[in-house]
């Protein structure tokens, strides 16, 4: 095995397509794990300095563990608005993946937050602890309540649409728009409230779309944009990201609509999961999504 260490932007670019072959090929990734999602987070954000690892078998990509160090600190590209962190390797190279990885941190401090439960870096040694919260629906195991349903029958008042090249951009806009309207009436900044955080959703959107993991729906009111719910999806499950609506129109429930489309597309497409990812709204237990957990794994100077 051969490994090497990328430390710029460009490096990291270029890696892009064997990158997507890889996460192809590692079931248990989620879209946050892809270059679609951290090339655009690494060029928009740069908290650090760069240290990811690549290990090649016979010049194939077999494992990636992208990285970054903050602080002394090494911790996971993603990390603060990514709901899954992770690496990536072939399922049979788990054990010398690991093993080259565990070599590299040896002497280092790290802190690799929202671990999912089928993380392989789990496996490790080290203390793991829990993180976060994600609410998770079970879609074979789906049963809305009746009067869930009642409150949603207006579909005749709304259409529906999905993102594609030419409607991405103004969905997003939509997105940051109504997101925004609906934290400043509670006088608090949202999370896309920064010029920095907008402009790496909008890439990252666009590199979603074109890699077929995005799931971008806006509900038109009276033909204006009255709820976008931005949804990614990959190996069998839906991820529930980021929403926004129309304070003026919460009477109509504009969000539960496109959560209950958005729920029903993933069933069409053969999802076995809805993941609302982190954070314990009520809203999301009305669906009848139950709690799973996410990890911590690191290491501090004083140990």
């Amino acid at each position: 095995m051969r490994v090497a260490e990328i430390t710029t932007a460009p490096e990291l670019e270029n890696l892009e397509r064997p990158w997507q072959e890889l996460w192809a090929k590692c079931a248990y990734a989620t879209p946050f794990q892809s270059p679609a999602w951290l090339i655009p987070w690494w060029n928009s954000f740069r908290p650090g300095k760069l240290i990811t690892l690549v290990i090649y078998e016979d010049e194939r990509l077999v494992g990636l563990a992208p990285m970054f160090l903050l602080e002394g600190t090494i911790r996971l590209l993603g990390a603060g608005n990514t709901d899954y962190l992770d690496i990536l390797c072939e399922p049979q190279y788990v054990p010398p993946v690991l093993r080259v990885l565990a070599g590299y941190l040896s002497n280092r401090e790290y802190d690799f937050m929202d671990l999912p439960s089928w993380s392989p870096l789990l496996s490790m040694d080290g203390s793991a602890s829990e993180c976060s919260v994600c609410p998770v629906l079970r879609l074979d195991e789906l049963a809305i309540s009746k009067k869930l349903l009642a409150n949603l029958k207006r579909d005749g008042e709304f259409s529906i649409e999905s993102a594609d090249e030419e409607s991405v951009a103004e969905l997003m806009n939509a997105l940051i728009d109504l997101h925004e309207a609906r934290w400043q009436q509670k006088h608090q900044a949202g999370v896309l409230h920064s010029e920095e955080v907008r402009r790496f959703h909008r890439s990252a959107a666009s590199a979603l779309l074109r890699a077929g993991l995005l799931r971008l729906y806006g509900l038109r009111y009276q033909g204006q944009w009255a709820a976008v719910h931005y949804c990614l999806s990959a190996h069998g499950r839906t991820y529930y990201y980021l929403a926004g609506f129309d304070p003026s129109l919460a009477s109509y429930s504009p969000g539960n609509l496109l959560i209950h489309h958005s729920i029903t597309e993933a069933m069409e497409s053969g999802d076995r999961e809805y993941d609302f990812l982190r954070g314990q709204e009520p809203n999301k237990y009305r669906w009848g999504a139950q709690n799973t957990a996410t990890f911590r794994l690191g290491r501090t100077s004083s140990e």
